[in-house]
């Protein structure tokens, strides 16, 4: 269990690094419009803010079901 709750949390350290990089290529976009630019950084967040979300739904799951082996133990 331990190791499943280390890779979704490396993994939500991995989602917002690519998105920092996302945002700084963005950004840096000179041939795109200031519209079109806050579209696209709208959209990256949105999209990093579902992945999160996902990912702490992950980790809840994980600690429900460290929870239920805990006791399924001490009820041996």
């Amino acid at each position: 269990m331990r190791e499943f709750e280390e890779k979704l949390q490396r993994e939500k350290e991995e989602i917002k690094i690519r998105a920092e990089e996302e945002k700084r290529r963005i950004e840096q976009e000179k041939n795109l419009k200031e519209e079109e630019k806050q579209q696209l950084l709208d959209q990256l967040k949105r999209r990093e803010e579902e992945q999160e979300k996902a990912k702490t739904k992950q980790q809840k799951l994980i600690h429900k079901l460290k929870k239920m082996e805990e006791k399924m133990i001490a009820g041996s």
